[in-house]
């Protein structure tokens, strides 16, 4: 594979529970959608923490809660019950989040429990 001398090839590390080993691929691998971590927030707090510390340094904010930060990587920042939210077997009050969802960039932990509620 030709790994330089003194690289790192792999590195492990925790997020949230979850242990991800990073593949150093070179320029032949290089990050995309088709990878991307869900950051499952407890409250609105939490929900802008994620999204500003993942968007700094030259990274991007996108819509329906999604952050790609400065390395490349895809993060979507949600509220915890958004898993519930989205597999409701009432489709009106799945519908209703996901309406709610398109209309944002940052997710509004409020407005989104509100639509799930409320439909």
């Amino acid at each position: 594979m030709g790994v330089k001398e003194g690289s790192v090839l792999t590195q492990h590390l925790t997020i949230l529970g979850q242990k991800i080993m990073l593949l150093n691929g070179f320029v032949k691998m290089p990050f995309n959608e088709a990878v991307s971590f869900v950051v499952p927030c407890k409250n609105q707090r939490e929900i802008d923490h994620y999204w500003k510390k993942l968007g700094a340094g030259g990274g991007k904010h996108l819509q329906c809660g999604w952050v790609i930060d400065p390395y490349g990587v895809h993060w979507q920042i949600v509220p915890a019950e958004f898993d519930k939210w989205n597999t409701s077997k009432n489709k009106k009050k799945k519908e209703a989040v996901m309406h709610a969802m398109w209309q944002m960039e940052k997710l509004d932990h409020a407005k989104l429990k509100n639509a799930f509620q409320k439909a």
